[in-house]
């Protein structure tokens, strides 16, 4: 089972919770090119990732992220909006487009740091009155 990468619009991913992260990162377009990467920030719908190599928005392709402690994260991506950058590195806004269930879940946990307990609720959301 996978899951559609919840909304489409960049506004949209803009609202989604994300952490400040540094990652490594493999992309492989849909030309065959492959970049190389690191994450700045990381959400549930997206990354945000420095590169030297250069992308075009709306250029798609499949990434491969490393999550701590030890997961691989594979999903197809596209780059939904690019900054210039000093000395050539470049930042890219790269929107999941199909996640897998158990890798949605891995983000998340990133995401929101309960790594050690996949039942947290980091927001208290479960909480009962």
């Amino acid at each position: 089972m996978s899951f559609h990468a919840l909304g489409q619009d960049h506004h949209y991913h803009s609202r989604l919770h994300r952490r400040h992260i540094s990652l490594p990162v493999a992309l492989r377009t849909e030309q065959g090119i492959a970049v190389r990467a690191m994450t700045q920030d990381l959400s549930t719908g997206g990354l945000c990732v420095k590169s030297n190599q250069s992308l075009n928005e709306g250029q798609a392709g499949t990434l491969e992220l490393m999550l701590p402690p030890d997961v691989t994260v594979r999903a197809p991506a596209t780059v939904v909006w690019l900054r210039p950058g000093k000395a050539g590195e470049n930042s890219y806004g790269l929107r999941f487009d199909d996640l897998a269930a158990s890798d949605l879940v891995a983000i998340f946990r990133t995401v929101t740091n309960t790594l050690d307990d996949p039942f947290a609720d980091p927001v208290g959301r479960l909480a009962t009155a």
